[in-house]
């Protein structure tokens, strides 16, 4: 740690979400995260200091990347901070096929969705209107 930081989010650099931490290894990549809409915080390689001004690094290591994901998974484990939890919505308009399967809780399925047999919609997924889920399709699978 170089200073302390006042983040919300861990991103990519052009993510956007307000207060992000953003991992940036190469000088041009370090350039750009500094000169984003948002980005608060920045992990570089040691030696890098130099090109970041004080008030926006965090931290600098051998592996930024695999610190921010460890940042962002601390931010995850703080309870109700980037998610509250809710027992699953479906719209009236909807039409869930009844071999799909819904997540009971954390699901928004919004006006005139069509969700499609053997598809699963996981936790945490948002399906605005209008929106058609086809056969077999997994929503809401982990990602960076």
């Amino acid at each position: 740690m170089i200073c302390d930081g006042a983040l919300s989010y861990v991103g990519k650099i052009p993510t956007n979400l307000p207060r992000r931490l953003v991992p940036a290894v190469k000088p041009e990549r370090i350039l750009a995260a500094i000169h984003a809409d948002g980005v608060a915080d920045v992990i570089t390689l040691p030696g890098q200091e130099g090109l970041v001004p004080s008030n926006q690094i965090v931290a600098n290591a051998a592996d930024p990347v695999s610190i921010s994901l460890r940042f962002h998974e601390a931010l995850c484990e703080i309870d109700g901070f980037l998610w509250r939890h809710f027992d699953s919505e479906v719209h009236p308009t909807a039409t869930i096929h009844p071999v799909a399967v819904v997540a009971d809780r954390d699901v928004r399925i919004g006006a005139n969705v069509q969700v499609g047999p053997t598809s699963v919609s996981l936790e945490r997924t948002v399906l605005d209107e209008g929106v058609r889920v086809g056969v077999g399709v997994t929503v809401g699978l982990d990602g960076f």
